[in-house]
């Protein structure tokens, strides 16, 4: 953002172009690489000029000492699909299963894992 480059042209090469509306159908979106244990798809990727940014990611079940911390500019949206995911936001420690909603200050540090063996499928939107 602070170069003016939309993400669309750092994760894809390719410019972003619709304007008006960006259709995904199930089971597409753009793969990107944004943690190495997390797997997200872009679901705006085509979308110009976006004020925030819409993932469908799959977070791997995971040991305690397995959690990465990360922090970031600006805000952030999960709503939960699938699974059970434990999220540690500084240190409060919540459990989300699906229907469940969070919303949260991103520049707090927060580490995800899913939970019972299993990976966690949530919608994330980050501002």
């Amino acid at each position: 953002q602070a170069w003016g480059v939309d993400l669309t042209v750092l994760i894809s090469g390719g410019e972003a172009h619709l304007k008006e509306y960006s259709l995904v159908r199930a089971g597409e979106g753009l793969t990107v690489d944004r943690r190495k244990d997390y797997r997200y798809k872009s679901l705006a990727y085509r979308f110009t000029g976006r004020r925030m940014e819409p993932f469908l990611v799959r977070v791997p079940a995971k040991g305690e000492q397995e959690l990465n911390f990360h922090r970031h500019n600006g805000q952030e949206f999960i709503h939960m699909l699938e699974g059970r995911l434990e999220i540690r936001v500084n240190e409060a420690i919540l459990v989300l299963n699906p229907g469940d909603s969070l919303y949260f200050d991103s520049s707090s540090p927060h580490a995800l894992r899913g939970l019972d063996g299993a990976d966690a499928l949530f919608l994330d939107v980050i501002t």
